[in-house]
């Protein structure tokens, strides 16, 4: 039996910013935003079509950035199923690239899958159609875990076997200052789903308000030391993805006894997602041996008034999220927080009092913006049975930056812009580049194990020595370009503390410090990209072989002469 041909692309592009910053660069626009040359940058790829690919059993090919004309070439290679990942703010982009396979491929199946799929029976006020001749068009719509639903789909003999993520391509960060430079950072999946269900969290809605378990703890320890071997690397991150994966304390027990018993893996640093109730319940020193080395953690509010309606959303956040943030600081765990605002119960001085305590958090890296109703969550029912939606609210304009998406009755949408950009410029003003966290964080966890005399311990003693150093490079070029009084004599303290917890500069530290100044005095010279536009070059993956033999081949930039296999690929560069 021949294996149908299918292609799994994300939409075309180019894609326009939004206030300034790509929404496809989550550091840039989102978690690091507001620092100017200081700020991050990052490049992700499509993971679950990654994902998808390497289990199924026929030739797949994962396209990823294309413009229109590269994917309607990509169109006449001849393919029986087409599958696209639909993000809602991409929704008439998807509608125009499924019109475009039926008339050059009409014999092809389309399926559309990812989390834009459940937003499509409950649309936006401003949906002209597009929803219901999106769903006319398509095949199929996948609404669960996509490898098992392709399988099925497809016929494919591989249904029912154990899933596999080996292959997956890596994740890049970097800093503004030194482009090019990326740190390759592997991504996973442990679940998806999310039982507290927040009534404006679209992947909680998206499973019924369950969790699904992916990868045990065994699988996933298996994958993280595949992708070490691949990257050939003693210390490194990697991101594992799952809702609130502390919420059963006993899966990342697990997984941190597995690194630990390993000494090839005590480099391994993971970053996870968790809410402010189950890390109330284990000790910050756990999650650090773990091997957990940030959390994102969701604040969602300091003070939501008992009786306030908001459900779900005040159970995440039961307990004292100050003292969970100071604990994992303390013991060396970086942290991303989130604060949305604009709840009902929320005031203009309420929002600033927000904004004041989150700022004081001191937290690395953040999230900011306007509370935003998802279509298919809870939130979003609420506001349109209410009439309180913007009837402009559009597929455009679907993301974290649309001020006034539904009317509140104490907030104006032009003074959220207002508390949007104070919220910004205080965490850069306040707190200053995310470098300064990292290296107080890091310092923390040097200082907590100090006295360790453990294998184990006097070797994350030295990696979080050498995490240090890296960040210290930079506090020249942070204390020169500072963007207020306060965080300069926070890179002068935070300099006196490294020299006597690490010890003084070598030859080495000072070229390299030399060297961070040098690009970062250039990089604030450049400005900000001012292109209107993103558009990253085309990646191509061809994923070839049977179960249990499976190979990636990839072609990235429409000039690269000839594919590459995926695990010899050239590292340095983000891919």
């Amino acid at each position: 039996m021949s294996l149908p041909r299918v292609l799994l692309t994300t939409p075309y592009g180019p894609f326009d910013k939004l206030r300034g910053e790509s929404p496809h660069d989550l550091f840039a626009s989102r978690l690091t935003r507001g620092h100017g040359a200081f700020s991050m940058s990052s490049h992700f790829h499509e993971f679950g079509l990654h994902m998808i690919a390497e289990n199924l059993s026929g030739p797949v090919t994962v396209l990823e950035e294309p413009t229109r004309e590269q994917f309607e070439e990509e169109l006449d290679a001849g393919y029986d199923v087409v599958g696209i990942h639909l993000k809602s703010l991409h929704t008439e982009r998807v509608l125009e690239m499924s019109r475009l396979i039926r008339a050059r491929r009409p014999t092809a199946r389309i399926v559309l899958g990812g989390y834009g799929v459940g937003a499509l029976d409950d649309p936006v006020p401003d949906d002209r159609g597009t929803a219901t001749a999106l769903k006319e068009l398509a095949d199929a719509l996948c609404r669960e875990e996509g490898v098992s639903f392709m399988r099925r789909f497809l016929g494919d003999p591989q249904e029912g076997a154990p899933v596999t993520q080996f292959l997956l391509p890596w994740a890049g960060f970097t800093v503004r200052g030194f482009l090019r430079r990326y740190m390759h950072v592997p991504a996973l999946l442990a679940g998806l789903g999310c039982p507290t269900g927040c009534t404006f969290c679209n992947t909680s809605a998206q499973f019924g308000g369950k969790k699904l378990r992916v990868a045990e703890p065994e699988e996933l320890f298996a994958f993280l030391k595949a992708h070490r071997e691949r990257m050939n690397a003693d210390l490194f991150l990697s991101m594992i993805f799952d809702e609130d994966l502390f919420l059963d304390p006993a899966y990342p027990r697990r997984l941190g006894a597995l690194i630990r018993a390993d000494p090839s893996m005590w480099g391994a640093k993971w970053f996870g997602f968790a809410s402010v109730r189950s890390l109330s319940k284990i000790d910050p020193e756990e999650v650090r041996e773990s091997g957990c080395g940030a959390i994102w953690l969701g604040i969602e509010s300091f003070e939501a008034p008992a009786g306030s309606g908001e459900g779900a959303d005040s159970a995440k956040r039961r307990g004292d999220a100050e003292a969970v943030v100071k604990g994992l600081h303390e013991a060396g765990v970086l942290t991303v927080c989130s604060l949305p605002f604009g709840y009902d119960f929320q005031t203009d001085a309420g929002i600033v009092a927000e904004i004041d305590r989150f700022v004081k958090l001191r937290t690395p890296f953040y999230q900011v913006a306007p509370l935003q109703p998802c279509p298919g969550t809870e939130l979003f029912r609420r506001l349109k049975d209410a009439g309180r939606l913007d009837p402009e609210l559009g597929w455009k304009d679907f993301h974290l930056w649309r001020m006034g998406a539904a009317s509140h009755p104490n907030l104006k949408p032009e003074r959220a812009a207002e508390l949007f950009e104070l919220a910004h410029r205080r965490l850069a003003e306040e707190n200053g580049p995310p470098f300064l966290g990292m290296l107080e964080i890091f310092l923390n966890a040097r200082e907590r194990l100090a006295t360790r005399s453990d294998a184990f311990g006097r070797r994350q003693f030295k990696h979080y020595g050498t995490l240090a150093s890296l960040n210290r490079n930079l506090l020249p070029a942070v204390r020169r370009h500072a963007a207020s009084e306060a965080v300069r004599e926070q890179a002068d303290a935070l300099a006196n503390r490294f020299d006597r917890l690490v010890g003084k500069p070598g030859i080495f530290d000072r070229v390299a410090r030399a060297l961070g100044l040098w690009n970062m005095t250039r990089a604030v010279g450049r400005g900000n990209d001012e292109t209107p536009a993103y558009q990253p070059p085309l990646r191509r993956t061809a994923y070839e072989g049977s179960a249990g033999d499976r190979k990636a081949f990839v072609r990235k930039g429409a000039l690269a002469a000839a594919p590459v296999a995926a695990d010899r690929r050239r590292f340095g560069v983000v891919g």
